[in-house]
Formats: C-alpha cells, structure tokens, sequence
C-alpha cells in the first residue's frame, strides 16, 4: 500500500506494509539524522525532547521544498506491479 495520507487509518484497517510518502504523523525524527526515527505513542513533540545524537526531534512528515524520501521504496513496488 502506498499512500500519501500522513495518519495510521491504513495500519488501524490493518493493511500491511504501508509506505507513507509524506511522512507518518505518529513518528518523530532526529533533525540531526533524519534515518533516526521514534514512535511518538500519541504523545506531542516538546522543544525539550531529543534524538539519541542530543539533537531536537521533528515530525516526520515532509514539509514545502523538502525531498520525499520514500520515493524511490514507491517507484521499486510500483515497477513489481502487475498490470
């Protein structure tokens, strides 16, 4: 499943192996490391709270200007599709 939604319906419909391509709302990423990601449980992102490397945590979801980063793990399912 591939999907541009930032939220977890697909996940709470129980589809599997979703793939967001802007990002999940549910998870945090390091600003130092955008590879370093944390589920945030439902809890919100203060300026306090920091990644493994000391860095601030961000939303992981992309914002304006900003590369889709799961762009090429879409374009490698969508070339195994079938017709």
């Amino acid at each position: 499943m591939i999907t541009q939604n930032i939220d977890n319906l697909h996940e709470l419909a129980e589809s599997t192996e979703v793939v967001h391509l802007l990002g999940e709302l549910y998870v945090a990423r390091s600003t130092a490391d955008e590879n370093l990601h944390y589920q945030l449980e439902g809890k919100d992102i203060h300026l306090s709270d920091l990644g493994d490397l000391g860095s601030q945590l961000r939303p992981h979801i992309v914002c304006f200007e900003e590369d889709v980063s799961e762009i090429r793990c879409a374009e490698a399912i969508v070339k195994t599709a079938d017709n």
